[in-house]
């Protein structure tokens, strides 16, 4: 089985194992307990992210290998399969750019739960397997809620970046493994769009 390096703000450690466990069972490695991982259940599993967790660049990694013995165990031929990755900055490997940017680099802000809970539950936000980084699409909204005033951010006093009008026909997230249905994404910013410029 694999061993992750515990880190700050990693996926829950207990999530995790518990996957791993099934996984490996699943695959024929080790004792099942409960029924078995299917390729769709693997791919609309999310993990929750702890104050201490396990590194997310070397769970997504594992994550994908497991998908792909899944896919051949069932049979299934993978069209949307890339390399693992997340792994390369676990071995030193450099990391090329990603393709998407979100405009100018701008102060990350620390979003507590509760708030992050908020967005995901008003703009019915799902986690797919390959979507927008959901850290970047969350820094972004709230930073569409600071400009509408939102009370939310007085309650938490969260005072975002400005945001201006040009940023929302901009806006661009990165593609990472288990991020927010890029649709929904879209048809958020297309509304806030028409609420904040009429267009």
């Amino acid at each position: 089985m694999p061993k992750f390096s515990m880190v700050l703000g990693g996926y829950d450690p207990r999530q995790v194992d518990e996957m791993v466990a099934k996984l490996e069972g699943t695959l024929g490695r080790a004792p099942l307990q409960g029924p078995p991982v299917t390729l769709k259940l693997l791919e609309w599993t999310s993990f929750s992210v702890a104050l201490r967790g396990y590194d997310r660049f070397e769970v997504d990694g594992a994550m994908r290998r497991y998908r792909r013995e899944l896919a051949a165990l069932e049979g299934v031929e993978l069209t949307d399969d890339e390399p693992d990755g997340g792994l390369s900055l676990v071995l030193g490997e450099p990391e090329p750019e990603p393709e998407h940017r979100t405009g100018p680099e701008l102060q990350r802000l620390h979003l507590p739960l509760e708030l992050r809970e908020e967005i995901r539950r008003e703009h019915g936000l799902a986690v797919r397997w390959r979507g927008y980084d959901r850290h970047q699409v969350e820094q972004f909204v709230v930073r569409i809620w600071g400009r509408l005033g939102r009370y939310s951010l007085r309650a938490y006093r969260i005072e975002p970046e400005p945001l201006e009008d040009r940023e929302l026909d901009e806006a661009a997230f990165d593609i990472v493994l288990r991020g927010y249905d890029m649709a929904a994404v879209h048809r958020m910013l297309a509304d806030y769009r028409r609420r904040l410029t009429g267009r």
